[in-house]
């Protein structure tokens, strides 16, 4: 009954994007161990910010694989809830689609799609490029409000 949602030991690391602007984007296809490693091995050891959306989910596949967590990062869904900061939860949604959804569309696949036999589905592809290119997004929007909110007079 458990899910890749419970733990990580039930999941398999199949993909890892990274976007540059709000329109360009890679996505790594992990396709064997020695990669994954490495992939691994870098975000646990860079020094470069990441910026990640939901990354205590992320984080918990990177520790459980490594015993280590990047050491430098930002995580857009906790700066999303503490501006949002509204006990009604319906009125704090902090999910990369909803927050992003206005801006890209709906690009949401549904959980059957990944699986390792789709891998290398352009739908699948396309769907992780889309969410590191809202991740992007969205941190430069909540930096832009941050600076809007500090020139208030």
């Amino acid at each position: 009954r458990a899910t890749a949602l419970d733990h990580p030991s039930h999941t398999t690391i199949t993909h890892l994007s990274v976007a540059w602007s709000e329109s360009d984007a890679y996505v790594f296809i992990i396709n064997s161990p020695k990669l994954l490693n490495r992939i691994l091995t870098w975000l646990t050891t860079t020094t470069v910010t990441q910026i990640w959306h939901n990354a205590s989910y992320d984080f918990r596949q990177i520790h459980y694989r490594t015993g280590k967590f990047p050491p430098s990062f930002e995580d857009t869904q906790l700066l999303a809830k503490c501006i949002l900061n509204h006990v009604e939860t319906y009125k704090a949604k902090t999910g990369l689609k909803e927050l992003a959804g206005h801006k890209f569309g709906d690009w949401g696949i549904s959980s059957d799609n990944f699986t390792l036999s789709q891998q290398f589905e352009p739908h699948v592809l396309r769907y992780a490029a889309t969410d590191a290119c809202a991740t992007y997004w969205l941190w430069n929007s909540i930096q832009n409000h941050l600076k809007e909110s500090t020139n208030v007079n």
